[in-house]
């Protein structure tokens, strides 16, 4: 009786150490576990997510590099444009840059302001004003070659549409000159209301 009696004590004994076992398990390792497992998770996150900074950085780089190099495209180009005062001030001042290289204004006809629309390889439209000019002015060879010159020559690009020079009189050296000239400008208002949408 006493082997079962001591048999039941060392079963009892097992069972508490087993279940002490199993408390400080609980109470101690796992909460580890626990803690490790949200770690690593935690550690795969983070270092999912400096992936994705990384080639998020990556991408902003190479799009200020490509916005960064169409400014410089776009400020080329640009200076082939007229600005408003610039073009307000050449169409206002042709009849005297004429009178100047010594040719005789006829006449002197401003077209309305043409809006043209032109889309580049990414869609963009891209609005210009087109002012026309039609003059007639009458001079010698040399002048009117001298009042071409002095109009074209400036950064902003002067067309000339068209020219049709002929003789004004059988009997004196002055030519009669038919010019239409054009110049364009940049439409600064949508632009500005495409930077203003995008803040």
């Amino acid at each position: 009786m006493r082997y079962v009696v001591q048999s039941k004590r060392n079963a009892l004994i097992a069972v508490i150490l087993v279940i002490l076992i199993i408390a400080m398990y609980n109470w101690f390792v796992t909460p580890q576990t626990r803690y490790l497992a949200a770690a690593q998770y935690y550690k795969d996150t983070v270092e999912s997510m400096k992936k994705t900074s990384i080639a998020m950085s990556r991408a902003q780089k190479l799009d200020k590099k490509k916005l960064e190099d169409r400014v410089q495209q776009f400020e080329q180009q640009r200076q082939i444009l007229f600005d408003a005062n610039e073009a307000k001030d050449f169409l206002a001042n042709l009849q005297s840059a004429a009178e100047k290289s010594g040719c005789a204004v006829v006449n002197l006809k401003h077209s309305p302001v043409k809006q043209i629309a032109v889309k580049d390889s990414n869609s963009v439209s891209i609005r210009f004003h087109q002012n026309q000019v039609n003059m007639r002015f009458v001079g010698r060879y040399e002048n009117i070659i001298e009042f071409l010159n002095t109009i074209q020559d400036r950064m902003a690009r002067v067309w000339l549409d068209s020219v049709n020079i002929s003789m004004s009189n059988i009997m004196s050296s002055a030519l009669t000159c038919d010019i239409t000239v054009s110049i364009y400008t940049l439409d600064i208002k949508e632009i500005q209301a495409n930077v203003d949408s995008k803040k």
